[in-house]
């Protein structure tokens, strides 16, 4: 959506940045009626979370994957993508890392495994496939 709005210039809650979490949403959507089986995966605070999946409970069986490491963390690696990524120019990653807000993870009722990506996936690959598939 970025590269089809020349001199598109992220910033916090942007006009385009709003449309693209219904647009998230609303592709999901269409795959389950389609009966396909998917993930969905976003780095989004539980606000948009809680929006976007009461409409699809319907649909399909939920289960969460959380990854999770420190603030400091995050931060660090956001810093990192910022400056090496040219996608990075879709988010307002400047804007973000100026704002001393803690991160709200998704927490719903629904099955959730926690991920620690510190360092690699604790718990693994395997562990989290099972996860999904029990």
């Amino acid at each position: 959506m970025v590269f089809s709005n020349p001199g598109f210039v992220a910033s916090y809650s942007d006009a385009l940045t709003m449309r693209t979490y219904g647009l998230f949403f609303e592709a999901i959507s269409l795959l389950l009626r389609a009966e396909v089986t998917l993930v969905a995966e976003a780095a989004f605070q539980h606000r948009l979370w809680v929006k976007g999946l009461p409409p699809l409970d319907d649909l399909a069986t939920l289960k969460i994957v959380r990854c999770v490491v420190s603030d400091e963390v995050a931060r660090e690696r956001q810093a990192t993508r910022m400056l090496s990524h040219s996608t990075r120019a879709a988010h307002a990653d400047n804007q973000h890392l100026a704002l001393s807000e803690t991160f709200d993870p998704i927490h719903l009722d629904a099955p959730t495994l926690d991920v620690d990506t510190s360092e690699g996936w604790r718990p693994g690959l395997p562990a989290i496939v099972q996860f999904c598939r029990s």
